[in-house]
């Protein structure tokens, strides 16, 4: 506003015709007001008024002038002034509002951009995607809210039109991180190992494994009981969950009849599952090879005989006698 005081010098009472008229530092007239008809007490009596002017968004910055003058009556109606125009000068200043940032949890990382702001200025604020607490433990953003207005999920580059004091929070969420193992290693891949928030329910299923069979898991070397497949695990910290299974294994029993043995050798042999085991007749002297017998089957007369080992199996290896060398004759005359 614009505080005028005037006096009258005279002895009566007179009425003033006020005009005030601010420029911006350009010499541009931002704004004027006329009072008329305003009465002035004698005697040299001062007399305060205050004129609210209006000094509009898109006013130049910077050092202003403002001009007051008093007529007998408006200059329309050929008022004359009553003393010379008087003059000061003020400052423009633009509107500031206070952007407050901040993170939740509090005091996790400092993000730039705090501070004061011409009204309308247009700060952009992001926030860390990841804040690394150790390799098993770290922080990732969630969202942001402005004054307590949630925005968009995950995005964390916002803008904020500063048309008054915001406080701007990116909320983080705790992560753990779940190692998922398996033993023997590199007979399977178990999916689940990753990143979780802080108190989700993880479920890990173990697969089936061609010549294996599953037999426990373990949390972070506790068993989690014999033979279920399936484990739920809360992550309440970073953990390692290995899956544990046994190698299948069958048995082998190789038999013969009389006159010959096998390689390997008759008796009861054991075997990884999926195994191929190949198994070899030896025919004694005055004997031949007949034929072989899978699991009381006539398996063929090959020497040789390869045998799968997807469950116990008999083998057996039958020979005869070789048949008698042929007789020549002697002639008699």
């Amino acid at each position: 506003g614009v505080e005028l005081t005037l006096r009258n010098i005279a002895m009566t009472e007179r009425n003033a015709t006020l005009t005030v008229t601010v420029y911006d530092p350009l010499g541009v007239r931002v704004d004027s007001m006329q009072m008329i008809d305003f009465a002035v007490k004698p005697n040299a009596t001062p007399v305060t008024i205050h004129f609210f002017m209006h000094i509009p968004e898109n006013a130049v910055i910077g050092n202003a002038s403002v001009f007051a003058d008093a007529y007998t009556a408006p200059e329309e109606s050929s008022g004359v002034p009553y003393c010379p125009e008087v003059s000061t000068h003020f400052s423009i200043v633009a509107r500031r509002y206070f952007l407050r940032v901040k993170t939740d949890p509090i005091g996790i990382v400092m993000i730039a951009g705090e501070g004061w702001y011409n009204e309308y200025a247009t700060v952009d604020l992001v926030a860390p995607t990841i804040l690394t607490i150790s390799t098993e433990a770290r922080y990732r953003f969630s969202y942001w809210d402005v004054n307590g207005v949630s925005k968009q999920e995950s995005v964390n580059a916002i803008s904020i039109l500063m048309n008054t004091s915001y406080t701007a929070t990116a909320h983080y969420v705790l992560q753990y991180f779940l190692t998922v193992k398996v033993d023997p290693p590199g007979i399977t891949a178990i999916s689940g190992e990753s990143w979780y928030n802080k108190s989700v329910a993880v479920t890990l299923s173990a697969p089936s494994v061609a010549g294996y069979q599953f037999s426990y898991w373990d949390i972070d070397n506790i068993t989690q009981g014999n033979m279920t497949r399936s484990v739920t695990i809360i992550m309440n910290s970073s953990h390692i969950a290995t899956a544990h299974y046994t190698r299948i294994k069958y048995q082998l029993t190789v038999e013969t009849t009389a006159g010959g043995t096998t390689n390997p050798k008759p008796g009861t042999h054991v075997y990884n599952a999926s195994t191929t085991v190949q198994v070899t007749a030896l025919p004694n002297v005055n004997y031949v090879f007949d034929h072989w017998e899978l699991d009381g089957v006539s398996a063929g007369s090959a020497f040789s005989f390869s045998v799968l080992m997807n469950q116990d199996h008999t083998l057996k290896a039958v020979f005869s006698p070789a048949p008698p060398s042929p007789q020549i004759g002697r002639a008699h005359v």
